[in-house]
């Protein structure tokens, strides 16, 4: 792994050395080929002679290191496919026997080659992907990735350790995940909230939502982390810690409690819009967009009524989800706001509402805001005001 990596590294920086030296040895060439063509004998000519010569033998020694690196990387390539290939006709065997009669141990060889054992396994079924975990656990498999974890120097060989033990999910490997979790080094802690996010326990699920409040990693990747979560009943979690924990850490929250698109965290969202927190409140907002209610549009009329900018524009794009033509008065007055993205998504939700919309935009024609004026005629053209209008002056 780390000889493909270095090798992958040089063969960049000499692509780029390579153009360097070529447009450089063309150049010189060019030079070199109109001085002696005035049959000059000077010592110049001489000098750029010797320069010209140097360098188009660096352009061919690059084209020759050029090609030999492809040959060499593709040699390994070749040898990890193949690698893959035998381990998947190997467990395609083992699982061709019955299961009392399944001997994992012809896989011990490979146990250094473990990720290409995680990448054969991903076409095989739920039942036998755990069954193969546990039989690897069973054979030492965590220990040997334990040690990659602890000891090894190369970065990408621990980071993938890391993230092979949440693949495993050896309970015992929880607390040096943890560990790992809260480490400064990204190299470990980003592996790590991975590989916690494979396990189905509550008690790792909260370990993470405690990460996600300290800030131990950047926000938005570790909520990217807890939304793929495997942990089954996430959502109870989520309903329970939200309102308890830090404004940063709870406006992350209700994104997942909106992206979880249960009907079950309205409750939630509700309360929630009454936040002290701007940002809080405008993911709220965001939030009653991906779960539309009609029975909770009133909370997204007291958010676009809101004295932040941005809770008000967040909100008038949710409100087009919703099929509450109530809505229609609280989003025509938006067109008039002095926050240009206040306006867009409020013409873009009253759009939505079609004809529905015509009493309100037909005043606002006259009104004294040109970009009222004109989002108005833009909607009534869209919603098809205008061509009726004029079919039925043709008639």
């Amino acid at each position: 792994m780390r000889v493909r990596v270095f090798l992958k590294t040089i063969f960049s920086i000499t692509k780029v050395t390579f153009w360097i030296v070529y447009i450089l040895g063309a150049i010189t060439a060019i030079v070199f080929a109109v001085l002696i063509g005035l049959y000059s004998t000077n010592v110049y000519t001489v000098a750029v002679l010797i320069l010209a010569l140097s360098a188009i033998s660096a352009v061919l020694l690059l084209i020759i290191i050029n090609f030999l690196i492809r040959i060499i990387s593709g040699y390994f390539e070749k040898r990890r496919q193949s690698t893959k290939k035998r381990i998947r006709k190997l467990i395609s065997k083992i699982l061709k026997a019955k299961p009392k009669q399944r001997n994992w141990q012809s896989l011990m060889i490979y146990f250094k080659k473990m990720d290409s054992i995680e990448s054969a396994s991903r076409s095989l079924s739920k039942e036998n992907a755990k069954e193969l975990k546990k039989a690897l656990r069973s054979m030492g498999a965590t220990k040997i990735m334990e040690k990659q974890a602890l000891y090894t120097l190369s970065t990408w060989t621990r980071m993938n350790a890391i993230r092979l033990l949440g693949w495993l999910k050896a309970t015992q490997e929880i607390p040096l995940l943890n560990n790992a979790l809260h480490n400064p080094d990204p190299s470990l802690s980003h592996p790590a909230s991975l590989a916690l996010a494979e396990y189905d326990s509550k008690s790792v699920f909260t370990a993470l939502l405690v990460a996600l409040e300290e800030g131990t990693l950047d926000r938005s990747y570790l909520t990217a982390v807890i939304e793929i979560s495997k942990y089954s009943n996430r959502l109870s979690i989520l309903l329970d810690r939200t309102p308890n924990l830090g404004p940063e850490a709870r406006y992350w929250c209700v994104y997942l409690l909106g992206r979880s698109e249960e009907h079950r965290v309205l409750p939630l969202l509700a309360k929630l819009s009454k936040d002290e927190n701007a940002d809080v409140r405008a993911m709220v907002g965001r939030a009653l967009g991906w779960i539309p209610d009609k029975k909770y549009s009133h909370i997204l009329s007291t958010l676009l009524e809101d004295p932040v900018w941005f809770v008000r524009a967040t909100s008038a794009r949710a409100a087009g989800t919703i099929d509450d033509v109530g809505l229609i008065e609280k989003l025509v007055p938006l067109l008039l706001d002095k926050h240009f993205w206040v306006r867009q998504n409020s013409a873009m939700a009253i759009e939505r509402y079609g004809q529905e919309a015509l009493p309100h935009l037909k005043k606002l024609l006259k009104d004294k805001d040109r970009f009222a004026r004109n989002k108005s005629a833009e909607i009534l053209g869209k919603i098809g005001f205008v061509q009726n209008n004029i079919a039925k002056l043709s008639k």
